[in-house]
Formats: C-alpha cells, structure tokens, sequence
C-alpha cells in the first residue's frame, strides 16, 4: 500500500505480533516505510506494550546515516543517537520488502552474498542486544519449492538469511507475482532463551483494499478474506 509519508511517497509494511509470557501478554507492532521508487527504507517504527510499561523506537534514514529515537519505560533507556548507514545495509524488517524483488530480483538460484545487516528492534528488544551494524549471509536456494499454507499452495522460491548473532531465517517467497511471502520462520541462536526474538508466520488470506476507509461497524466481515477474525465482537 503507498502511503504518504512526510509528502514522500512510500511503501508502508506493518508487522503486528502478539504473544503470552506467563500471566501477562505483550502487544508489539513494527512499521516500514520505504521510497516507492527504490525500496529502501525512510523510516522504521516500533512499540512494545506490556504489563511493565511502553516503549517505542524510531529509526529514521536520510543523507546516508539512521537517527534512532527511543523512549522507555525503564529508567536510563530513553536516548536519542547517530548510526552510519553502510552501502548496501539491509535492516531486518526490509527483508520482508527486498527478497519479494518487486524491481529486480535480489539474488540469482544458488547465489549466496553476505550484507552489512541491522538487526531489527523486536529481536534487539526481546534478546536484550545493542543497536550496531554486524553482517548476515542471505542464500537463494537452487530449486523453487511447493508449499502449503492457510491460503492455499504456492510455488515458493526459498531465501535463508543467517545473521552474525546466530540466528537462522527462512522466506519462502510466491514465485509468481505479487511474490507475497508466504511463509517466514526465524531459529533462535544456539542456547538463546525463550524470549530470543524469533518468531513465525504463514500467509493465511490476501484482499487489495483501502483499509484505512474500513472503519465502520460492519466492516469488520473484511476480516474473512485475510483469514482472521475480529478479536472483539
């Protein structure tokens, strides 16, 4: 979906993840804006709400450096700093956007290229790890691959991204397009504990519509077509 963004024209992505941890739950959601234009991201959001407090962080791209803004409910954390931005840095969430290769395809089958790489903020938050640029291997495998989600069975190019922290993702990527990502798991890192960072997720419903003008009562039966349900009633 574009979205106006600062009056520039952007490709907006939402990541909502909703999780227990024993008596209480956390609400998280991350958002992408990149440039319509190349893909690269202007601006990462992030927010975490749980039983303890809030916290939100902002990531925002220009003249070749990331500001990064945070603020927190723990004492001390709230800050405001400067990274460098490296050629051909790839945050984390922009995987989502950039191995679908909406204008060119990222990798060639069997082609395998290592990336400056920017953990992204829920990792960092859950795992309890620094904001710093390290490095992540991203393999395109030889052979496409059938697989079978809620929304039905699709042939799937696979993308393994490994992270210098330890972790291991895997996207499978609809070959024909709008080359959706149909399916995405993250491994936890060798003895990381429950609350690593890592998650999953499966396509389970697709629509095209204008969702910020469904707002209404009623509008809720929109729900079907991505194959949820509405949490309250």
């Amino acid at each position: 979906t574009k979205t106006p963004t600062d009056a520039i024209d952007a490709l907006k992505l939402n990541l909502v993840r909703d999780f227990q941890t024993g008596i209480y739950d956390y609400h998280t959601i991350v958002s992408l804006f990149d440039g319509s234009a190349d893909l690269a991201p202007l601006k990462i959001a992030f927010s975490s709400s749980e039983w303890c407090g809030q916290v939100y962080e902002e990531l925002n791209v220009a003249g070749g450096s990331i500001t990064q803004r945070v603020s927190s409910y723990f004492a001390g954390e709230s800050a405001e700093r400067t990274l460098d931005l490296p050629a051909g840095g790839i945050e984390e969430d922009n995987l989502f956007v950039l191995l679908r290769g909406l204008n060119a395809p990222m990798l060639r089958p069997g082609e395998k290229h290592s990336y400056p790489f920017l953990a992204g903020p829920f990792y960092r938050r859950l795992a309890h790890r620094p904001t710093a640029w390290a490095s992540a291997s991203i393999e395109r495998l030889s052979l496409p691959q059938r697989v079978t989600v809620p929304a039905g069975a699709f042939d799937v190019d696979v993308f393994v991204v490994r992270p210098a922290d330890g972790r291991e993702g895997r996207f499978d990527v609809e070959r024909a397009y709008p080359h959706r990502i149909v399916r995405w798991t993250w491994k936890p890192a060798p003895g990381a504990g429950p609350l690593g960072g890592t998650d999953a997720g499966e396509l389970s419903g697709s629509t095209r519509l204008d969702y910020w003008r469904t707002h209404d009562p009623g509008d809720e039966r929109f729900l079907h077509l991505l194959g949820v349900e509405a949490l309250l009633r």
